[in-house]
C-alpha cells in the first residue's frame, strides 16, 4: 500500500491495492454499515474494481485501526475524479476525519489540475438529518452545485435509483459548465462508472434534461 500523505492528527491515509489484505475487510466493515443497500455494489463488485485499479481505495487508519474508507473514480479524458464513497467507522464520526481526507486530497488534486465531482443524496424533506449535514460537510469544504441538473445514481442493488446533487470541488475556474460537458459528464458516469447501456432510459432521460449551460451555485 502507498501512502498518500503524510500522519495528520494521527490519521494515516493510505491506497490498499490488495484485497487479500486483512484491512480489505474492515474496509468492507466500514463500507455495509454505513451505506443502505440500494447504494451499495455487491463485494464481488467492490473486489473487482479494487483488484482491476478501475477505482481507488483509500483507507484511514488510527494507529493500526481502520476507521475510514474512501474510494474514487477518475473519468478518463475530463478533469474530474468521482468520489465514489467516503465512510467513518462509526465509533469515531464528526472527529473530522472525512474533512482531513478530503483536505489532502484537494492538495494532490490541484497539484493534477483535477477537480473533485460529488454525488450527493438530495434529502428526503427536512427531517433528513443525515442528508442535510452530509450536505452541509461539502458546502463548508467549498463544494458548487450543479444548479438545475436532474440526477439519478442509478439501482447498484434492487431497481430504485437514488436521486441525488452533483457537486464539485473545489471552486471550478469558471461559474458555469456547458451543457455539453455536463453531459458528457453524466455519460461517463453511467456507462463507464456503473457499467449501464447507454440506450438506459433513466440515462437518455437525465441528458434530454440538461440545459445549455449549468450554474455553479
Amino acid at each position: 500500500m502507498s501512502t498518500i500523505e503524510k500522519k495528520t492528527l494521527n490519521i494515516q491515509f493510505r491506497q490498499l491495492v490488495d484485497v487479500n489484505h486483512p484491512d480489505f475487510q474492515a474496509a468492507l466493515d466500514i463500507y455495509n454499515e454505513a451505506f443502505p443497500i440500494a447504494e451499495r455494489s455487491s463485494v464481488a463488485r467492490v473486489k473487482q474494481i479494487v483488484q482491476n485499479n478501475w477505482e481507488q481505495m483509500y483507507l484511514g487508519y488510527l494507529g493500526d485501526r481502520v476507521v475510514f474508507l474512501g474510494i474514487l473514480y477518475e473519468l478518463e479524458g475530463t478533469d474530474f475524479v468521482l468520489l465514489s464513497y467516503i465512510a467513518t467507522e462509526k465509533n469515531y464520526r464528526n472527529q473530522g476525519i472525512g474533512s482531513q481526507f478530503i483536505e489532502q486530497l484537494l492538495v494532490e488534486l490541484k497539484f493534477q489540475k483535477k477537480y473533485l465531482l460529488l454525488e450527493v443524496k438530495t434529502p428526503k424533506g427536512e427531517s433528513d438529518k443525515v442528508s442535510w449535514r452530509r450536505i452541509a460537510f461539502y458546502r463548508r469544504l467549498g463544494a458548487k452545485e450543479l444548479k438545475g441538473v436532474n440526477y439519478f445514481v442509478p439501482a447498484l442493488s434492487g431497481n430504485t435509483p437514488t436521486e441525488s446533487i452533483l457537486m464539485i470541488l473545489p471552486e471550478y475556474h469558471q461559474p458555469t459548465l456547458a451543457g455539453a460537458f455536463v453531459k458528457q459528464l453524466i455519460y461517463k458516469l453511467y456507462v463507464e462508472g456503473y457499467d449501464r447501456p447507454d440506450t438506459d432510459p433513466l440515462l437518455l432521460q437525465l441528458l434530454a434534461g440538461v440545459g445549455d449551460r449549468v450554474e455553479l451555485v
